[in-house]
């Protein structure tokens, strides 16, 4: 797992998390070990592009350091 912490630049408040993992979950056996992106934000970060920023950041670092040739994200 490859987690960081989401964080306001004003203030440096702890907005949330993001990062990759191995898909392990029941019901995605068909991608088992596939790298997934995901998130948790407080909900008064919703809809100011933190995700965004976070999902591009998350996709670099999976495509450039670890050489994935997809990423997904489960919902």
């Amino acid at each position: 797992h490859t987690f960081w912490a989401v964080e306001r630049k004003e203030d440096g408040a702890l907005l949330g998390f993001c990062g990759l993992k191995r898909v392990n979950s029941p019901g995605g056996e068909h991608l088992h070990g596939a790298f997934e992106i995901g998130w948790r934000l407080r909900e008064d970060a919703w809809g100011k592009g933190y995700a965004s920023e976070s999902a591009r950041t998350s996709l670099d670092l999976a495509f450039t350091r670890f050489g994935a040739s997809f990423v997904v994200a489960l919902t």
